[in-house]
């Protein structure tokens, strides 16, 4: 009993953190952020692009990474096979390159899924559609949350040090003002193409 009410306290002074934070994220992002800006210099949808382009070249290299080291572990499975080993060590070789494939398959779909919304946020950038932008902003947050949910548990379960705890809380910080700038990116779109309509409209009539 009162491991579980340590465990309740834990959990509550970490979501107080978090209220805390996320405070002081709304003000710092309304300062970041402000009127189609990002940091008052670029326009929000220039700073998304970059955050997408650079995105895309760190999924691609990790694509390029995952199916190599698939490929190197099928050449080893391969040459292993090929070899004068007995039964029980290759039954032995066979079982792990089994579970590295396998390992790597799910990597490799956990970086093809951002990868494709990636893609999607880049073209809506490219072609200022607001619904391909709108799409990525909810993946993104709905991944946020699990991973904050994730985090918050960890940390209440004693798995994180401070140190690691404040890492992936300024890592979490900073994605927030990416996704915040994201959001204004595609209000933004949302905004011109009402705008565009309303013009379209008075030119009719």
């Amino acid at each position: 009993m009162g491991s579980f009410c340590h465990d309740f306290f834990s959990l509550c002074n970490v979501l107080h953190n978090i209220v805390v934070i996320g405070s002081c994220f709304g003000k710092i992002s309304s300062i970041m952020c402000y009127n189609g800006k990002c940091m008052h210099c670029i326009e929000v949808e220039t700073g998304s692009l970059i955050f997408a382009i650079i995105s895309m070249i760190l999924n691609s290299l990790g694509l390029l990474f995952t199916v190599g080291m698939l490929v190197y572990t099928n050449i080893l499975l391969s040459a292993a096979s090929h070899t004068d080993l007995d039964p029980e060590s290759r039954g032995i070789v066979f079982a792990g390159a089994l579970t590295t494939n396998f390992a790597l398959g799910v990597i490799l779909c956990f970086l093809l899924v951002p990868f494709a919304f990636t893609i999607v946020l880049i073209k809506g950038l490219v072609q200022k559609k607001a619904i391909y932008v709108k799409v990525y902003f909810i993946y993104s947050v709905i991944t946020k949350c699990l991973g904050i949910f994730g985090v918050v548990i960890a940390i209440a379960s004693g798995s994180y040090t401070l140190e690691t705890s404040l890492i992936v809380f300024g890592v979490c910080v900073i994605y927030a003002l990416i996704l915040r700038m994201i959001y204004m990116t595609y209000h933004k779109f949302e905004m011109d193409a009402q705008y565009d309509r309303a013009r379209l409209v008075e030119q009719k009539y």
